[in-house]
């Protein structure tokens, strides 16, 4: 390791990439279009290496043919020197802490300590310790504590009142209406305030946490302008900066100093541009062509990690747990006479009137619109009032539940949902709405083709689009002669739950509507939620009433009594419909004392 003098002579004349104190750079010492060189100022010290295999002696002449290498008497680095001192005071001018600017280049800070002329190095809570009276409080360190002579003393402070820079100037401007700019450190600050603006920064420089809640009251109905160092960090800084400050500050804008200073090396800051070719007036031409922060967004503007992360995004509920979420797509499907339409007004009814529906619950009450296609009206009335007298304890208000009924349209019916003109009108119809069932597809959207991917891309847009609003959709539809919903699989791909509804296998038609329940798909859905199971609908009276059983207990007694008839498994699997390893896991089950006993 070679060492010099540290300071950005380097840095610019060789147009690094990064920092002033950690860079890379062309090598000097050969032909290089890759930057290879790798400077760093560590300890007041200049570090180079050169990843291509040069020697430092010849990195060293090369940058001496520069005149870039100053000759040094030893390689111990400098002792720091403090060349600016920056005071932040309190409203009414009082001190409130110190930073100081140190060459080579580092900073402290420190505030005033109880006795007079005495300072507490630090402006964070903790522990401090000295050597004695009538000395200054340094950051506790127990080794060294532990080292120290008799007469030694230990603390605890507080946190410092950390302000504004030059803020009695800033609460003055921002009284007067006048642009306050936010600079990334004091030496940028004190510079703009140099050309007759009112300028502040906080203290401790870029960094998460650095810029406090109390910073941006202090700016409360401000016109602030932001001036980031042109790196990363700066650029993040101020984005924290302008979003702690929105809703706060009248006005925010951003000036990256690199999009209006083609020459702007990385690192370099509004100071540099002031000394290169920067005035006042210029600055004032800058800020006014500035737009707001935020800037419209492009519709498709990708956010960083760390805006999607810090983004408010309240997490959704459930509007039937545990298989309609909020902003969920849902499909129902089932073979023609199964029940599904049963089961749709079910979930409406239950969510319209934030009650209980089979083994799903709606945790309160939500505004459902249901669009039937299919249902001649009367006999869609008569089922939602067996409903509605067979749910006992609880009644849906009056506008919790509408019904669009195709039946009841006389020209043309409902339309193809597929079609933006039917879409426009129904969006009046969808205000206010949390869940939108439709029933069922194939009525409802009569030109797409089942097994034609392209034509579902239509009615799915719209869909997403809903999602996007805040609504809930509950697609009912048929399923196809091998049991799955009908056609193609891509309508799956957007669906939070895919429910399928399927005839046992000793089911009697003159039984109505009994079937089986099973989730083919449900996100965050586990354990006992996600069993299938069987639900029976009986019309007693003219009440609907709905009974649930566990399929594995159906399946339990069923198994038992088939090998009291001595079935092979395979045959009981056949007759079940269930595989061969279900039904040797019930058999063992049932020699474990678990089946019926009668």
């Amino acid at each position: 390791m070679v060492f010099q003098t540290a300071d950005t002579t380097i840095f610019r004349a060789l147009k690094g990439r990064g920092k002033p104190h950690d860079f890379m750079a062309c090598c000097p010492a050969h032909k290089d279009a890759n930057p290879s060189l790798h400077v760093m100022v560590k300890g007041g010290a200049t570090l180079v290496h050169c990843h291509a295999g040069c020697s430092q002696e010849a990195v060293i002449a090369g940058l001496r043919d520069k005149g870039l290498w100053q000759e040094h008497r030893s390689s111990r680095p400098q002792a720091a020197r403090v060349v600016a001192t920056y005071n932040y005071v309190t409203a009414d001018g009082a001190l409130a802490h110190q930073t100081l600017r140190l060459d080579p280049k580092s900073f402290r800070q420190r505030r005033p300590a109880p006795e007079a002329g005495l300072w507490i190095w630090g402006l964070g809570t903790g522990e401090y310790m000295r050597t004695g009276p009538a000395k200054d409080w340094q950051t506790i360190k127990e080794e060294r504590f532990a080292e120290w002579p008799a007469g030694k003393e230990k603390i605890r402070f507080d946190a410092a009142n950390l302000v504004l820079y030059r803020l009695p100037g800033v609460i003055a401007a921002v009284k007067a209406g006048k642009t306050i700019f936010v600079c990334e450190g004091e030496k940028d600050a004190d510079n703009i305030a140099a050309l007759g603006f009112t300028a502040t920064t906080n203290a401790m420089g870029a960094g998460r946490g650095k810029w406090l809640p109390g910073y941006s009251e202090t700016l409360r109905g401000a016109d602030v302008v932001l001036l980031p160092h042109n790196d990363d960090v700066g650029r993040e800084h101020s984005n924290r900066i302008a979003a702690s400050l929105h809703g706060i500050a009248k006005r925010i804008r951003v000036l990256d100093i690199a999009k209006v200073w083609p020459e702007c090396g990385a690192g370099q800051d509004i100071s540099d541009w002031l000394a290169a070719i920067g005035t006042a007036e210029t600055l004032t031409a800058l800020i006014q062509a500035l737009p707001e922060w935020p800037p419209l967004p492009a519709r498709l503007r990708p956010l960083t990690l760390a805006e999607f992360l810090s983004k408010q995004i309240r997490p959704r509920e459930m509007l039937l747990a545990p298989i309609i979420p909020e902003k969920g797509l849902v499909m129902l499907y089932a073979s023609r006479g199964t029940g599904k339409t049963h089961a749709a007004l079910g979930i409406a009814y239950a969510l319209a009137a934030g009650t209980k529906f089979l083994k799903w619950e709606a945790p309160k009450p939500r505004r459902v619109l249901l669009i039937d296609g299919e249902m001649p009206a009367a006999a869609l009335q008569e089922r939602i009032a067996h409903l509605v007298a067979g749910t006992k304890g609880v009644e849906a208000a009056p506008d919790m539940l509408r019904i669009l009924a195709g039946d009841l349209i006389e020209e043309g019916g409902i339309g193809n949902l597929a079609s933006p003109e039917v879409q426009a009108e129904l969006a009046p119809a969808l205000e206010g709405v949390d869940l939108l069932i439709l029933d069922n597809l194939s009525s409802l959207t009569a030109v797409i083709r089942d097994n034609d991917a392209e034509s579902w891309g239509p009615i799915q847009d719209w869909l997403l689009r809903l999602r996007r609003r805040g609504v809930s959709v509950l697609i009912v539809h048929h399923a196809g002669k091998g049991g799955q919903q009908r056609g193609t699989s891509r309508r799956e791909d957007v669906l939070d739950t895919s429910i399928s509804l399927r005839r046992p296998s000793d089911y009697d038609p003159s039984e109505g509507a009994r079937f089986e329940v099973h989730l083919d798909k449900a996100r965050g859905v586990f354990g006992d939620d996600a069993k299938p199971f069987e639900a029976k609908l009986e019309v007693r009276g003219g009440e609907a009433i709905w009974t649930t059983r566990e399929i594995e207990d159906l399946h339990l007694s069923r198994v038992k009594a088939m090998l009291d008839d001595e079935m092979t498994i395979r045959d009981i699997a056949d007759e079940l419909g269930i595989s061969r390893s279900a039904v040797h896991r019930l058999k063992k089950k049932i020699e474990a004392g678990g089946g019926d006993d009668d």
